[in-house]
């Protein structure tokens, strides 16, 4: 019997330790070189700890001696092949000289979509065209 319930509690901590492998919040630094918005947030360029965390389907960024900035839930786009050459990318919408966090993705992932705030419309409005800028990790 103590050999039975011994396996038993190997068994579900390992199925409990295996279930959140999947589900692990990924960490990367990024240096974003201008100001952005996104979800009427306004955040200012530097230096940020990016975090996503699969399981909450959220979005953290985090700038250094600020603590926590930004925290968004994104909806899922489209999903990347997994060879591709970058772990990570962002992707802005700009208007004018202002620009707005649209996406975040992870290699083989789908991404994580920002629906355009109503600040972001109102630019789009007004502005020549719409640029899109991208950076990789």
């Amino acid at each position: 019997m103590k050999n039975f319930v011994l396996k038993s509690v190997v068994l579900a901590a390992a199925a409990v330790v295996w279930s959140g492998a999947g589900y692990a919040e990924t960490v990367l630094r990024f240096s974003i070189p201008f100001a952005f918005s996104s979800g009427g947030q306004y955040l200012a360029s530097g230096e940020y700890t990016v975090r996503c965390d699969s399981k909450a389907n959220t979005v953290i960024f985090e700038r250094k001696g600020e603590g926590v900035q930004f925290l968004t839930p994104g909806t899922p786009g489209e999903t990347s092949p997994e060879s591709v050459p970058w772990l990570a990318k962002l992707r802005f919408h700009k208007y004018g000289d202002r620009y707005y966090l649209r996406a975040f993705q992870r290699a083989g992932e789908a991404s994580r979509e920002w629906k355009p705030s109503r600040a972001e419309r109102e630019s789009a409005k007004f502005a020549a065209g719409q640029e899109v800028a991208v950076l990789f990790h």
